[in-house]
């Protein structure tokens, strides 16, 4: 599976770095993960081929479970290229959701746009490791 995140803004503290840097080095096992960053006044573009996904907080709220199931559910259905997009600090534009196969919440609290984006690889390889029987998600 490829996985792509686009992202408004570029991670600069050192602590946001290491966190997605860990997530990036253990969801190598399970896709191909690729990133872009914009401005963080932009819209992060679509690849094409893509099913994209939004973040935001109207969005969908799943459980860990419930993700990983859908991300089971792409993967038998024939998805295997998804690109999550993150917003910047005023979220995503509503074009920008539109354009979206699917608009996903992290939470119903808002989260500085750079933590969220740490959440959402863990949440990622959380979704991987519960498919494939590890005891990471306890």
């Amino acid at each position: 599976m490829q996985i792509h995140i686009g992202a408004a803004g570029k991670l600069r503290e050192p602590f946001w770095i290491a966190a997605c840097d860990e997530y990036r080095k253990r969801l190598g096992r399970f896709c191909r993960l690729s990133e872009r960053e914009v401005n963080d006044t932009e819209d992060p573009p679509v690849p094409s081929g893509f099913f994209s996904v939004a973040l935001c907080i109207e969005g969908e709220t799943l459980s860990s479970e419930d993700f990983a199931g859908l991300v089971r559910d792409w993967q038998t259905g024939g998805v295997s290229r998804v690109a999550f997009l993150l917003g910047g600090s005023d979220g995503l534009s509503e074009a920008g959701k539109q354009q979206a196969g699917l608009r996903l919440s992290l939470s119903r609290m808002t989260w500085p746009h750079h933590m969220a984006r740490a959440m959402l690889l863990e949440q990622i390889y959380r979704a991987f490791m519960i498919l494939d029987g590890g005891k990471y998600h306890k």
